[in-house]
């Protein structure tokens, strides 16, 4: 009634008032109920009190600037006094404007350099699976080096019963001993197929000396760009500055690898990470470990276990090189999805409050839980079940040439069976680990 009353009133404006007015926001009585008549004497003069201050507002033209932390309930007449959710505050209604198109301007930032990222990954990954099908069809070749030598060896023994100008011949197979007939090269003599025969025979042994390595570092190739892409479908939505920040350092990663050029930004930015390793390294020299980890561990996801310890999760592959080898002790247990891409996880056994004497220790809920967190950050997360290496982190090592979020665990504790959808839930509760 009040909207149609008066001009210049919203159901956006009228919900607040009812709010500030410390009436119910939903049931009897509230905003767009036809049922008023529960409403108080005393109900009604709280909302008359909140009409005042909005009309004050009009009048005086001082106004109120307050958000809500993500910036979708806004108001520019009350406060968190009047309306606790709206507990962010402005300077000025310029401010929350400022603030409120710049976060649709982040978003819009953010999804444009996901797209452009996933775009570039997603072609390196068919490049690559193209790379390997054309050496696995060369090794497919070298897999006949046998059965030419054979037959080469079959043609020497059998010289001296190939007249000139033969078209084939009939000879016994050793391995057999049935009579097996070999086509011949009519123009040419025994003595010169069976040459060239012996010449492709090894030319297929140097082709398989020399594909071999080849496949092998192109699967491995492989594994590290759909540890990319992983890292990229995880980033798909911006919950906050961390996942742009982290998004922005996978490009980075991928232009320091030689697989995408420098954006046009590209030598401020360089100029910042070179800052950024000197400041690190003077910090090393000062066995200042904590300065090391600063560099990462700020945008790392932060959970809380069952049990009350800290569980850290990388967003992307630099992330987990930061958590796996500078932020993680030797004594916290570290956990990812069994062969195939996905996150670092660690959960810290001192990350708990009190003294060393009063904790129960980590229990089977908390290795639970932060495996439940590897399987659903990684590749396996649409998944059931998913097996999840548990190791200390002490036991991790870093492959000399290996490329970013690549470790060696050289010792594990046991293998757990997670559920990724038991913490799906609370995947939008993470908080940035800014210690």
């Amino acid at each position: 009634g009040i909207m149609r009353a008066f001009q210049g009133t919203s159901p956006s404006l009228i919900g607040d008032m009812w709010l500030a007015a410390g009436l119910p926001a939903e049931g009897p009585g509230a905003p767009g109920s036809a049922d008023v008549g529960t409403l108080s004497t005393s109900d009604w003069r709280a909302l008359w009190e909140q009409w005042q201050v909005w009309l004050d507002r009009l009048h005086s033209g001082s106004f109120a600037a307050s958000s809500d932390d993500e910036l979708t309930r806004y108001s520019v007449v009350w406060d968190a006094d009047s309306i606790p959710h709206l507990a962010r505050t402005h300077d000025s209604v310029l401010h929350l404007l400022d603030a409120y198109y710049a976060e649709m301007q982040s978003e819009e930032r953010h999804a444009r350099l996901h797209q452009q990222l996933l775009s570039a990954v997603q072609s390196l990954h068919k490049k690559v699976c193209s790379k390997i099908r054309t050496f696995e069809a060369q090794l497919l070749d070298v897999s006949k080096v046998e059965a030419v030598q054979k037959t080469a060896d079959m043609i020497t023994a059998n010289i001296y019963r190939i007249p000139p100008g033969a078209s084939e011949v009939e000879c016994e197979d050793w391995d057999t001993g049935e009579v097996v007939k070999l086509a011949l090269d009519s123009t040419k003599t025994a003595v010169e197929i069976s040459k060239d025969m012996y010449k492709r025979a090894r030319k297929l042994r140097r082709a398989s000396d020399a594909v071999s390595p080849l496949l092998d570092a192109a699967f491995e190739e492989l594994e590290y760009i759909e540890q990319v892409l992983d890292s990229l479908q995880q980033l798909k939505s911006r919950t906050g500055p961390e996942d742009e920040k982290a998004l922005m350092e996978v490009q980075e990663e991928l232009v320091s690898g030689g697989y995408m050029k420098p954006p046009p930004d590209a030598a401020l930015a360089a100029k910042a990470a070179s800052k950024a390793r000197k400041a690190n390294a003077r910090a090393s020299k000062r066995g200042d470990k904590a300065g090391v980890a600063g560099d990462g561990s700020s945008g790392l996801r932060s959970f809380v276990s069952p049990g009350g310890y800290q569980v850290l999760v990388g967003r992307n592959n630099k992330q987990n090189d930061v958590l796996s080898h500078a932020v993680a002790q030797p004594e916290d247990l570290w956990f990812h999805i069994r062969g195939r891409p996905g996150s670092h996880v660690a959960l810290r056994v001192g990350s708990k409050p009190g003294s060393p004497n009063t904790r129960p220790g980590i229990g089977d809920e908390d290795v639970q839980y932060a495996a439940d967190l590897a399987a659903f950050f990684s590749k396996g997360r649409q998944d059931l079940k998913c097996d999840v290496i548990v190791a200390k982190a002490g036991g991790l090592k870093k492959p000399k040439g290996a490329k970013p979020g690549q470790v060696l665990v050289t010792k594990e504790l046991g293998n757990v069976v997670a559920r990724p959808e038991n913490v799906a839930s609370l995947v939008g509760k993470a908080q940035p680990d800014d210690k």
